[in-house]
């Protein structure tokens, strides 16, 4: 007989688990980064997605960790146990010091808070690539920020890293951008990060971005206009994931200059093919060869002119008598020459004796 299948949420009773060293380095990445996905778990320490769903599910069945579903298509979301932090605090009481257990995640943080963390990943990486070491880390409200001073410039970065080497210390901001953020608000960040680079206190700024379209046009326009463009990279989500890692010198975007031309909105481009239909007579149309005449050169409705009195100079000379008018021998006898055509519409000279 088959047994039935376990609920994803219920732990396994008696389950006992030994800790390797790359559990409790697990546990340790857990516990400084709040929660993460077992997507970001898998690309650290393992070299399958199973493998990595199998050992996660053995370490939450012995209490070290909490699973949250965050939905039917989204990777489940690790975070640390009060039984986890005391394992830890038995290998390094120093480093389980300071932290505690992740409380509720909240729904509509979880994008910008995962996207946060692969940065934080990636800046390790990449530390270790330049020959350096990522000594602290803090996310936005941390220590680094009341230790750099950026308390003055009322500052808050999604993160910043301290990188150490060869007895120097590089100073790193990073923000993570899914969309959520007004430009205008990018714009009023960026004249304070200025501020912060002309007074020496921050190195470099990481942009690290999860979207694509015109947004990410506009957000590097932003970066040039703001005149630190030099000391900013933009990088893709997608770009910072990727395993093996890519150097930071090849995930810079290509930044527009000054003169690059804008993008046309919407409404400019309707008055422009407005202005070119108005200069063309005729338009072809795209369904076939036969022209179409364009609605913007549709005659115009008018009044029709009344007619003008172009009757012969005999008719004129035979309706004199019933008319009143003079006719033509009249008038070349009085040497006015040809007769003037007169518009029906005309007021009347009256005749002179």
């Amino acid at each position: 007989m088959t047994s039935k299948a376990r609920k994803r949420g219920l732990r396994k009773r008696n389950d006992r688990v030994v800790l390797t060293p790359r559990d409790r380095q697990i546990l340790q990445l857990v516990a400084l980064c709040g929660y993460c996905s077992t997507d970001q778990i898998s690309r650290e320490f393992f070299s399958s997605l199973g493998r990595c769903r199998r050992r996660l599910r053995q370490l939450f069945d012995a209490g070290y960790c909490q699973i949250t579903l965050a939905g039917s298509t989204l990777p489940n979301l690790i975070s640390l146990t009060k039984e986890g932090l005391r394992v830890l605090a038995d290998v390094d009481p120093d480093f389980a010091a300071g932290i505690h257990p992740h409380g509720p995640i909240r729904r509509a943080g979880i994008h910008h808070h995962l996207l946060v963390v692969d940065a934080r990943l990636y800046t390790a990486k990449a530390a270790q690539l330049q020959g350096l070491q990522l000594a602290r880390w803090s996310n936005a409200g941390g220590f680094l920020k009341k230790q750099w001073g950026l308390n003055r410039y009322h500052l808050e970065p999604d993160g910043l890293a301290a990188l150490t080497g060869n007895g120097d210390v590089f100073r790193l901001a990073v923000e993570a951008d899914v969309g959520s953020e007004a430009l205008s608000v990018i714009k009023r960040k960026l004249a304070i990060y200025r501020q912060s680079f002309n007074d020496g206190v921050l190195h470099e700024l990481w942009f690290v971005i999860d979207y694509e379209g015109i947004r990410r046009v506009n957000l590097a326009k932003q970066i040039v206009h703001s005149g630190i463009d030099r000391k900013i990279r933009i990088m893709t989500a997608d770009a910072v994931r990727t395993r093996p890692m890519i150097p930071p010198s090849r995930l810079v975007l290509s930044k527009p200059n000054h003169q690059t031309q804008k993008t046309p909105s919407a409404k400019s481009r309707n008055l422009k093919s407005k202005q070119e239909v108005k200069s063309h007579s005729i338009a072809h149309d795209t369904r076939g060869d036969k022209p179409v005449v364009a609605r913007a050169q549709r005659p115009v409705a008018r009044r029709p002119k009344p007619p003008v009195n172009t009757l012969p100079a005999d008719t004129v000379e035979r309706t004199a008598h019933i008319t009143g008018k003079p006719s033509v021998a009249d008038l070349s006898e009085q040497g006015i020459g040809n007769p003037v055509v007169v518009h029906p519409t005309a007021r009347r000279a009256k005749r002179t004796e």
